[in-house]
């Protein structure tokens, strides 16, 4: 039974990260919320994916250690995201998230 909630889990976050990475393909630019956000949690399915498949079929702390560092990555890329995000609307003046033309339209 655990071996196939760990297979359904490891299943799901490939799901989930074919999903965000054709958001972040389909992104008009780099610069656009959806793109960043899509980003970062790229690298934390990735990290949860890496911290999974390596302490369930490789034993040992360094399996955790390597999930744990690519999470720690991931937290870095988001704070630096928001931080620049929120430098730039004080230096221009323009909202953080900016305007409608970076959501998603279809």
């Amino acid at each position: 039974m655990t071996e196939l909630i760990i297979y359904l889990m490891t299943a799901l976050l490939f799901g989930a990260l074919s999903i965000f990475g054709g958001l972040a393909m389909k992104s008009r630019s780099i610069r656009t919320f959806q793109f960043q956000i899509s980003i970062f949690i790229i690298i934390w399915v990735v990290g949860e994916i890496t911290n999974i498949v390596m302490s369930n079929f490789y034993a040992g702390d360094i399996a955790e250690e390597i999930g744990m560092k690519i999470h720690l990555v991931a937290m870095v890329a988001f704070a630096i995201l928001l931080w620049t995000r929120f430098y730039h609307s004080k230096r221009t003046g323009k909202k953080i998230f900016g305007d409608s033309s970076d959501y998603y339209t279809g």
